[in-house]
């Protein structure tokens, strides 16, 4: 680990500020492994836009290597894996992440789900070094057990208030935090940002049809996430039941709730209308044989599949949840439902796929609104200036 010198004079505490501050910092980005989504998709984005000749990015997978670690090598980032035989083995991953600071010299730990704040938090404490804990939404409701998942909501709570800084991608999530008894010491609001993709020209819209299997004259309802219940995409099932017949719905991501909705669509007599197509890397091709987007989720932060698809131009239909009423404008920028609202989803998107003068409305008015509210460059520069602050008043 490297010491800095000891301020004797005031001259001299200057200078080594200026000299410290000028240094690359690194910063050790800890995220456990699983389904490839958006959090992975956030970190990655940070990768690509970061100021390389302020800061160094660290990879610290939890448990095992994934797709993550895999893109992030891609990129030329360091990895390394800190391993966890189980959930309550904390002091070994502790041990392994001391380790990975000294050896590395990290200056800023930033931290992606309840794992790592478990793991990260009295680390930083202990090292002296800022730690910041990136909370997308309050998700107690991916677990299946709602027991289990309030439990260990009260914990990360309980680890959040020992941040430097919380940083939350919606309003009413910072107003929670803000509400709390024991709030966060410091709560940054920095919402997702993306990069805008070129726009969609119809030679790739044939060939994206063509890919998945298709028609031309077929009006496609695309969703991208992970096939868990928590997405609602049992509720898009139901409603594509009593949809015309030249609709179908096109699901890219994997998960739990797979196998099960397959078997689903096929006793319902609607296997050929209910793709289901896995892991999907280039969403730009995956939305350009879609003409409605749709998120159903019943818990949710602000997906950053669903700002990908509203800058396509995609109309929008999604639940009202988490941070996506800070986005979406009802019946402006698109459409929303309350979540669990079968009657309205269908109703929607009964409307949107008999009407494609609406789509294209909604679509033109979700792509203004996007680019709006930011691109993934501005939302790196909000990240960084949170890193100066914190590391400016960091005593190592």
């Amino acid at each position: 680990m490297i010491g800095y010198p000891v301020r004797k004079t005031h001259s001299n505490s200057v200078a080594c500020q200026v000299t410290r501050m000028s240094e690359i910092k690194r910063i050790l980005y800890m995220r456990i492994d699983g389904c490839f989504g958006g959090p992975e998709r956030h970190i990655l984005c940070l990768f690509k836009h970061l100021d390389l000749s302020k800061y160094q990015p660290h990879l610290a997978p939890l448990v095992r290597e994934d797709q993550l670690a895999q893109a992030a090598r891609a990129m030329g980032v360091p990895v390394s894996l800190i391993p966890m035989s189980s959930r309550l083995a904390v002091r070994s991953a502790r041990e392994h992440l001391i380790s990975l600071i000294e050896k590395n010299d990290i200056h800023l730990i930033h931290t992606f789900g309840i794992r790592s704040n478990l793991v990260a938090g009295s680390v930083a404490k202990e090292i002296g070094i800022p730690w910041v804990a990136r909370v997308p939404n309050l998700n107690y409701t991916d677990y299946g057990n709602p027991l289990t998942g309030w439990f260990f909501h009260k914990i990360n709570n309980r680890l959040l208030r020992k941040a430097d800084a919380v940083q939350v991608i919606s309003t009413p999530l910072r107003d929670y935090f803000e509400s709390l008894p024991r709030p966060p010491r410091r709560i940054e609001l920095i919402p997702n940002g993306i990069d805008f993709p070129a726009a969609v020209d119809q030679e790739t819209r044939k060939q994206a049809r063509e890919f998945f299997g298709i028609d031309e004259n077929q009006t496609v309802i695309g969703s991208l996430g992970r096939i868990e219940p928590i997405k609602g995409y049992d509720l898009l099932l139901d409603c594509l039941a009593e949809l015309p017949g030249y609709c179908v719905v096109l699901l890219g991501g994997g998960g739990s709730q797979t196998g099960w909705l397959r078997k689903t669509a096929e006793n319902a007599g609607l296997a050929d209308r209910f793709h289901l197509v896995g892991f999907i890397e280039d969403t730009r091709f995956f939305l350009a044989a879609c003409d409605i987007y749709v998120q159903p989720s019943r818990s949710e932060g602000v997906p950053m599949a669903l700002l990908e698809a509203m800058a396509t131009g995609l109309p929008i239909i999604a639940s009202r949840v988490g941070g996506i009423g800070d986005v979406i404008r009802s019946g402006e920028d698109g459409l929303l439902v309350l979540p669990e609202d079968r009657m309205a989803l269908r109703n929607h998107l009964m409307n949107l796929c008999r009407d494609p003068d609406v789509r294209e409305d909604f679509g033109d008015r979700a792509k203004l609104r996007v680019e709006q509210i930011g691109s993934a460059e501005v939302m790196t520069r909000q990240v960084e200036a949170l890193y100066d602050d914190l590391l400016m008043n960091s005593s190592r």
